[in-house]
């Protein structure tokens, strides 16, 4: 069966970078992975029939998923396309990814004062979740939760600028409240 790793976290907590970098070792032993896979955003991930005609069952792939958070419209944090990548007949394993409050903060204004239409785009989302880290910290449990009832196995990995480490769950969420 082939494999398929899913880079999950809230937007800025550094999936992209984590991505571009997954043809070096550190990052292939974390996820399991040979270098070369392909990424597939969530957001573009195939429907059944599209999945049958790309042949992607016969691909190692990567998908790139970001948590939700709307504190205005409360819901599941996962991503509306979940119960595709779900259903597709993968051997899974979800890498989560987190920063401390402050520097996810920190990289959110980065991102606003570098494109301003992702204020109206995503503003809502980006500072709600990050002036709340109890809302932030809530999203990541219940997507925890969920991987779990599913029996998906995952990892959590601190995102820092020095490089990548794989925390346990109390580590995880200590680093979170920094």
């Amino acid at each position: 069966m082939y494999k398929m790793c899913i880079v999950t976290g809230p937007s800025c907590c550094g999936k992209t970078t984590f991505l571009k970098q997954r043809n070096h070792k550190a990052i292939s032993e974390i996820t399991r992975l040979p270098t070369g896979c392909p990424v597939i955003p969530a957001n573009s991930f195939p429907s059944k029939q599209q999945q049958r005609n790309e042949k992607l069952k016969h691909l190692d792939i990567y998908v790139h998923m970001f948590l939700e958070h709307k504190p205005h419209k409360p819901r599941k944090p996962w991503h509306p396309k979940w119960h595709r990548i779900h259903a597709f007949p993968a051997k899974k394993r979800v890498i989560v990814l987190g920063v401390p409050l402050i520097v996810l903060q920190s990289r959110i204004r980065k991102r606003l004062m570098k494109d301003p239409r992702r204020r109206t785009m995503k503003g809502i989302w980006c500072n709600g979740f990050s002036k709340n880290a109890q809302d932030m910290i809530g999203s990541y449990k219940a997507w925890i939760d969920h991987l779990e009832e599913q029996n998906i196995p995952f990892l959590f990995v601190h995102c820092a600028d020095e490089g990548y480490s794989v925390l346990c769950r109390t580590d995880f969420f200590s680093m979170l409240r920094q």
